[in-house]
């Protein structure tokens, strides 16, 4: 068994659209369907598939369930959920009942330097006590706060997405960072 854990689904050409890629990127606005996933990976000897949603709709989320019952290709889903708002808790139960939703991720905004002036800590509870897996990065700046959640939610399972956000120049990660991760 060989699962592709980070792939993104889109179609353009909803009738909704989509907000992201941007229509101005040549090379990623374009369909991406479960059809071209398998076309790529099955020949590499992929059996499955795990899709991160990559746009700010949460009803994106439901597009991909969807996708998922008539696709046994994809086996999870990583939902994009924010946290921080007053409907997060509802909307992790909304998904939480389907086994191909298996966790959450957020991007955008520095949740990680608002530990404790907002509801950020008891929403990463909620996914802590729905067994749901935290796929996230975070900035060089928020490194330190990232495992202050982790010290506080020791049964958060946590994926670090994208090398945990460090800045790619060429040179050396800055040795806080490297120290911390």
């Amino acid at each position: 068994v060989i699962i592709d854990t980070h792939i993104h689904l889109y179609e353009p050409m909803r009738p909704e659209g989509i907000s992201w890629p941007d229509p101005k990127n040549k090379l990623l606005y374009r369909s991406t369907l479960p059809v071209h996933a398998k076309a790529q990976s099955v020949p590499e000897g992929v059996t499955g598939i795990v899709v991160v949603e990559a746009t700010d709709w949460v009803d994106d989320n439901q597009w991909i369930l969807d996708l998922a019952q008539e696709e046994p290709f994809i086996v999870g889903l990583v939902g994009r959920l924010d946290p921080c708002r007053d409907d997060f808790a509802h909307q992790v139960q909304r998904f939480v009942d389907n086994p191909i939703f298996q966790g959450i991720r957020f991007r955008g905004k520095p949740y990680y330097l608002e530990l404790d002036s907002s509801s950020f800590m008891a929403d990463m509870e909620t996914v802590m006590k729905k067994d749901l897996v935290l796929d996230t990065m975070f900035s060089e700046e928020e490194t330190e706060n990232f495992f202050t959640v982790l010290d506080r939610l020791p049964d958060l399972r946590v994926m670090i997405e994208h090398i945990g956000g460090v800045k790619v120049d060429g040179n050396k990660p800055d040795s806080k960072w490297t120290d911390t991760m």
